[in-house]
């Protein structure tokens, strides 16, 4: 899938699911808050949503969840 989330077996359930690499995440992580702090999103009101919203929409189209430009700054607008 993708260098950071894996499709597996579950181990107690047998079904497919997706992991995620802790250590792969937290550097995507790192480049993604390093890249919004030199866009001046800057800290304060809202950063932990923030912070959620970046790693949703690093995350959820690997997994065939998209989410929209528009829709992304709508809840980017509302968590400032």
């Amino acid at each position: 899938l993708c260098e950071f989330v894996s499709q597996e077996e579950h181990p107690m359930t047998g079904k497919p699911s997706y992991f995620l690499h802790p250590c792969r995440t937290a550097e995507r992580m790192e480049l993604m808050l390093l890249s919004s702090q030199n866009k001046d999103y800057g800290e304060g009101d809202g950063e932990e949503g923030c912070v959620l919203l970046s790693w949703m929409s690093m995350v959820l189209p690997v997994v065939g969840c998209k989410i929209s430009s528009k829709v992304f700054c709508q809840m980017r607008s509302y968590l400032d």
